[in-house]
Order: structure tokens, then C-alpha cells, then sequence
């Protein structure tokens, strides 16, 4: 299992540098955010990957479960910790958000608190959709290529246009699987493609061993037959190849959708193979290039 990424959020400096120090000295395989307050928390999340927040409950421009709540609607997959005094709580507010509780004044809090924060990282191998076996640095790797996303648009805008006049598809779009959810990236065509990372198809071409998955009839494929966002988005038959880093990370893919029951063959697979291959090396001659200008 690789790093979990942990995120201790505290108003209180010492409070918030001494969880931080006993979580880093009790598990191993950890990396430890801080933040001071619920805006800062929140850009945390929204800006790296983090696989559990473990809170205080007041923060000055709000509360712990108001944090809890904006992460479990932008990061689903991401833990959630409520540790304080129990007393300082408004317990009335537990009815909304579902968020684990250690009382600081608790026998072992801190045993307590590291044991869930250690038992979250095992769950997320554990999702109900397939992960690749280096998912922590996949999501860091996916992470860093959306930070440059303005770059590959136009690039994979032609890509994409070039897949659908191809294959003469209803849409085609290039998507990165981040922690929870399938981010389009660019795209061409009217098909809408369902966002959430356990819904789609590109969460199953990630982990395809040859890199290209095809799905003929997805009301016939047993993996899809029950997903309604893929076929209230009318996408009956799906071609995608991964798009990889030098490192080998599948961070996302070159995806084809149409709204008819087709075949795909050997030369289609190996040709969005060969389309999703751009935006790498693409990639590449840009870091190149940088290195030559200075």
C-alpha cells in the first residue's frame, strides 16, 4: 500500500503541530497536511489529493462539519475525522453529516484516531470499482497533468475530433480519472459522459492490461448492463486507450462513444492507441523544450 495522505486541520497551532507529530511518529507510509481554518482546509481538498481530514470543530470562519460536509459533495472517497472535546460540539448537527468522532478527552484518543486513519488507508484498495495497482502515485501523477490541462486542450481537442470523424461516433473526449471522478479534459461531440469515477468507462480502460478496452453493447456487457448514467447518457458501444505518463501511469483516457451497437477491431484498437500516444509524447517534446530554453 502506498502514502496516505492525511490533512489535520486545527485553529490551534500547538494542537494541530502535535497531531500532526503523532500521527507522522505512529503510522508508517503517511504524509501529514496542516491548515488553520475551514477556507484553508478547503483549497487543500480541492487542489491535492487527500485521503483523510481529520478536523477539529471550531475553525473560526466555520466548523468542522461544515468541512466534513464540502468534502463528502467534492471528494466522496476522501475520510472524515471529527476530533475534539465532546462538549464543544453541537451534537444536532451529527443528523446531517455522517463524520467519525474521537472525543479528545476520550482513554487513547490518539490510538484511536491513528487506528482509523490507518483503516481508511486499507479502504481505499477496497473500492467498488477497479483500481490499478499504484493508485496513491497514479492520483498523484493525474493530479499534476490537470495542472496543465490549458496546455493539453487543443491538442486533445484535435484528437478527439479526429477519433469521432474516424470511427464516425457520436462523441469522443480526453478524461483524466482523478481521486473520485472522471474530469473532461477536452472533447468533441453531444454525448454527455457521466462524471463520477465508478460510473465510467474509463475507469475499466485504466486498469486494461493491453491499454485499450472496447465494449460493443454496453446493456449486454455484465460490467455496465446496470449503470443508468451510461445509458441515460446514450452510450451503447465505447472504444478508449490510456493516456500514460513516462512513468507508466495510466492518468487518464482517449475515450470514443456512440449511441449504436457496433464492433471494434484490431486496427481500431490499435489506432486510438496510437491517437491517445500523442498527448505523451506531446508532453515530452514541451518538457524538452523547456530544458533546452534554459
Amino acid at each position: 500500500m502506498g502514502v496516505t495522505v492525511v490533512l489535520i486541520v486545527d485553529r490551534d497551532e500547538q494542537t494541530r503541530l502535535r497531531t500532526a507529530r503523532f500521527i507522522r511518529e505512529r503510522l508508517e507510509d503517511v504524509s501529514v497536511l496542516t491548515a488553520n481554518s475551514l477556507a484553508t482546509a478547503r483549497d487543500a481538498v480541492e487542489n491535492q489529493t487527500v485521503d483523510v481530514v481529520v478536523t477539529g470543530y471550531t475553525l473560526g470562519d466555520g466548523n468542522g462539519l461544515e468541512l466534513a460536509d464540502y468534502v463528502r459533495k467534492t471528494s466522496p472517497g476522501t475520510g472524515c475525522i471529527l476530533y475534539t472535546d465532546s462538549e464543544s460540539v453541537d451534537t444536532d448537527s451529527f443528523e446531517d453529516v455522517v463524520v467519525e468522532f474521537v472525543g479528545k478527552e476520550s482513554p487513547d484518543a490518539a490510538e484511536t484516531l491513528a487506528a482509523l486513519i490507518e483503516q481508511a488507508g486499507v479502504e481505499l484498495t477496497q473500492a467498488s470499482y477497479p483500481v490499478p495497482e499504484a493508485e496513491r502515485e497514479r492520483l498523484e501523477a493525474a493530479d499534476q497533468f490537470l495542472t496543465i490541462r490549458a496546455e493539453i486542450v487543443p491538442v486533445g481537442e484535435r484528437l478527439a475530433g479526429l477519433a469521432v470523424d474516424h470511427f464516425d461516433a457520436s462523441a469522443a473526449a480526453v478524461t483524466v480519472i482523478s481521486r473520485d471522478r472522471q474530469e473532461i479534459v477536452a472533447g468533441e461531440g453531444e454525448l454527455t459522459v457521466p462524471t463520477v469515477r465508478e460510473q465510467s468507462l474509463a475507469t475499466h480502460t485504466i486498469v486494461s492490461e493491453t491499454g485499450v478496452m472496447a465494449v460493443g453493447d454496453t446493456q449486454a456487457d455484465p460490467r455496465f448492463a446496470d449503470t443508468e448514467k451510461i445509458h441515460d447518457a446514450g452510450i451503447r458501444s465505447y472504444l478508449g486507450a490510456t493516456i500514460e505518463t513516462r512513468d507508466g501511469h495510466a492518468v487518464g483516457t482517449l475515450s470514443v462513444y456512440d449511441d449504436e451497437v457496433r464492433e471494434f477491431s484490431e486496427a481500431d484498437r490499435n489506432y486510438i492507441r496510437e491517437l491517445a500516444g500523442v498527448i505523451p509524447e506531446t508532453l515530452a517534446l514541451r518538457e524538452r523544450g523547456d530544458r533546452y530554453a534554459h
